[in-house]
């Protein structure tokens, strides 16, 4: 930065040499030496600055200015329904929770891919759902009187989602 500013002031100094040789023995007119003579200072002056700008640029990264800009990525953020699905899943687990969420999913996609309605042709549905998701979702099965019963096994949860793939 000072060898830059050095420059400049040396090259101001021969600049200014040059206007007083050409006022004191040339014959061109004053003003547009003057005039020639505030270009050259400002190109000087703007070299300094580009330089400084430059130098700046390599020992800092990025500014606070560039990394407020600069856009954040979502990294780790999960979608918002998966997540509300995975708390549901894992609480209902043990206990008949887990029916609602099976029925809900299962009357979707049956009425999305086979145009069926599970509380309207229950008969239907049966054809086409698996056994264990039919066994969750069929109407006719009564209600739970234990709301917090023993917990659904892992391998039937599997054999549920998997059926509920192939629907």
């Amino acid at each position: 930065m000072r060898a830059a500013i050095v420059r400049a002031v040396v090259g101001g100094a021969f600049a200014t040499a040059l206007l007083v040789l050409a006022l004191v023995v040339g014959g061109a007119p004053a003003d547009r030496l003057l005039r020639a003579y505030v270009l050259m200072l400002g190109a000087l002056t703007l070299a300094v600055l580009v330089r400084s700008a430059r130098a700046s640029r390599t020992t800092q990264s990025r500014s606070a200015f560039e990394r407020a800009l600069r856009r954040r990525r979502p990294g780790g953020q999960r979608v918002e329904a998966l997540e509300r699905m995975e708390r549901e899943v894992s609480l209902s687990l043990g206990s008949e929770l887990f029916r609602p969420l099976v029925t809900r999913i299962a009357s979707d996609r049956l009425l999305d891919s086979h145009g069926i309605d599970l509380e309207r042709s229950p008969e239907r549905a049966r054809a086409v759902l698996d056994p264990a998701v039919w066994e969750l979702v069929r109407p006719d099965r009564e209600a739970p009187t234990n709301v917090s019963g023993a917990a659904v096994p892992l391998s039937a949860v599997a054999a549920v989602v998997e059926g509920l793939e192939r629907v």
